[in-house]
């Protein structure tokens, strides 16, 4: 910029100095006259050049020494940090929570009437495998511990099964939903109380609700009750097996709908107020 200025001085102040005569003729005989015009030229451009100089220098640091100067008043701010002098500060990422399944209603636990309920179903013929398939170890593990059960107990168990069967085309999940309802409304071991028998109730276990004194029958005279610690050992391995599969399965859904189930629902029922027949007497 420097240079810029220094050209369009000298060019502006050329013709202005060039004016300067070098011999002036009009001037009276028997004067001389002296040439000063390469000095003053000289020192014209110099002085004009640092006038320049010194107003563009001005107009630059001005406006920067006005900015640093803090208003009347005004609080003190901290210096700007530099660009590119420092490394830019590290943005600390958010780590994502764990998928906790309780809050999508799943949850695994071990459920004794749930297990002495399905071991009671496997005494009386109840087999969800195809006949070709291999059976599991724990099912192979509860067929053992069952071979010496009362052959009469057997019987009844396997009468009532074929006896309440759902006809096809219902699957082995259909036919085990009943009882698993039951086991579910049954009171805790040893007792496993059975519910009243009530409209309230729903019609699928309302179909299977006699098998309830044949499972307090079954806990009593098998050992069951002996088997449980085994049994509910393999439930919990089985369940933190499912565990990943069933949180991927969960997660899918949830993508595909792009929604949160809903947990909790509200139900309001309108309640009459019995009438007496009488009216209130007014307050006095």
């Amino acid at each position: 910029m420097l240079l810029r200025v220094r050209n369009v001085a000298s060019v502006s102040l050329k013709p202005r100095i060039s004016n300067i005569p070098e011999n002036n003729r009009n001037t009276k005989p028997g004067k001389r006259f002296i040439n000063h015009s390469g000095p003053m030229k000289q020192t014209i451009s110099l002085a004009v050049f640092l006038a320049l100089t010194c107003t563009v220098a001005y107009s630059q640091t001005a406006p920067a020494a006005r900015a640093e100067q803090p208003r009347p008043g005004a609080s003190p701010q901290a210096p700007a940090a530099s660009t590119g002098t420092q490394p830019a500060a590290r943005v600390q990422q958010r780590q994502p929570a764990g998928f906790n399944l309780s809050e999508y209603g799943v949850t695994f636990q071990t459920e004794p009437r749930l297990m002495i309920m399905m071991a009671a179903l496997e005494a009386a013929g109840f087999d969800p495998e195809a006949a070709d398939a291999e059976p599991s170890v724990f099912r192979t593990q509860v067929r053992r511990d069952l071979s010496d059960l009362d052959p009469d107990l057997r019987n009844r168990l396997r009468t009532f099964y074929e006896r309440n069967k759902l006809p096809a085309p219902a699957t082995a999940a259909d036919q085990a939903a009943r009882y698993v309802s039951l086991a579910f409304a049954l009171g805790p071991p040893p007792t496993l109380e059975a519910p009243a028998r009530s409209e309230e109730l729903p019609t699928s276990l309302l179909e299977v609700l006699d098998f309830a004194p044949l499972i307090r029958e079954f806990y009593r005279r098998s050992k069951i009750e002996e088997n449980l610690v085994n049994y509910t050992r393999a439930y919990q391995a089985e369940g933190d097996r499912l565990r990943k599969p069933t949180a991927e399965m969960i997660r899918a859904v949830l993508s595909y709908l792009h929604t949160r189930p809903i947990m909790v629902s509200l139900e309001r029922i309108p309640i009459k107020s019995p009438t007496t027949g009488k009216k209130n007497a007014p307050n006095r």
